[in-house]
């Protein structure tokens, strides 16, 4: 009887994925760049691909399956797949739950008096999320992001709710100190995550897309609860994850 094919091509670790409708989509984390193809384009991949998300291939093609060929080509030129098999990377946590509820659906905020020890933590806070923005690929910056959250999570928990949420208070009200940027959400969240750092609370960072037109957004979740968007917001939105499941 003959055996089951081998995968001959990899993701890399820097490569995020997600499925919307008949669209699949990735998120190139080294060069933060996002690719999108049919999924008529790539459900034959199935066989050739380790570690194949289980949703490019729930869509009824009704027949429109093409080769596989052209597709696998595509991809290993914008850098999605690698024909090198790659060790499972421990910083590759499987994915939080999806989001049911935000911290601005839990009623309005105390206002909580700022100190100055808040002040100096998100400022410096700003400054290290602006240069590892401005000097360093995304996917450098998400491996120390995740690398200190495993690591600190592993020794006291990743952290609680509420004292996220008297922090992300403070932080939403020194929010208006950030200077414009072209991508609000990403420094903000990134922000937000070294600042709470500081205070001993590691959640997770979110990256997610939308189709029709094509979007993309990142937030900060801790489980299933979103700190710093809407819910509304984010249930447009559908997240990525950084580790594949056969």
């Amino acid at each position: 009887m003959a055996g089951t094919q081998k995968p001959t091509w990899f993701f890399p670790a820097h490569v995020y994925v997600c499925a919307i409708q008949d669209q699949g989509f990735f998120l190139d984390l080294k060069r933060n760049e996002y690719l999108s193809a049919p999924l008529c384009e790539l459900q034959s991949l199935s066989r050739s691909v380790d570690g194949w998300p289980r949703d490019f291939n729930a869509v009824d093609l009704q027949g429109k399956e093409t080769s596989s060929q052209s597709a696998i080509d595509e991809l290993a030129r914008n850098h999605i797949l690698s024909a090198k098999p790659l060790r499972l990377n421990k910083l590759e946590a499987p994915p939080g739950p999806p989001a049911r509820g935000a911290l601005r659906n839990y009623g309005s905020f105390e206002y909580s008096h700022i100190f100055f020890f808040h002040l100096f933590t998100f400022l410096k806070a700003a400054i290290l999320a602006r240069y590892f923005l401005s000097v360093r690929s995304l996917y450098a910056m998400m491996r120390r992001i995740e690398r200190r959250r495993l690591r600190e999570s592993a020794a006291r928990g990743s952290g609680d709710l509420a004292t996220m949420r008297r922090l992300v208070e403070v932080f939403m009200r020194l929010q208006p100190l950030l200077p414009p940027t072209q991508t609000p959400c990403l420094v903000n969240s990134i922000t937000l995550l070294e600042f709470l750092a500081t205070y001993g609370q590691f959640p997770r960072l979110v990256f997610g897309v939308q189709s029709h037109p094509f979007c993309a957004h990142c937030w900060i979740q801790h489980g299933d609860v979103v700190l710093n968007s809407a819910l509304e917001q984010v249930r447009q939105f559908t997240p990525m994850n950084g580790r594949r499941q056969a």
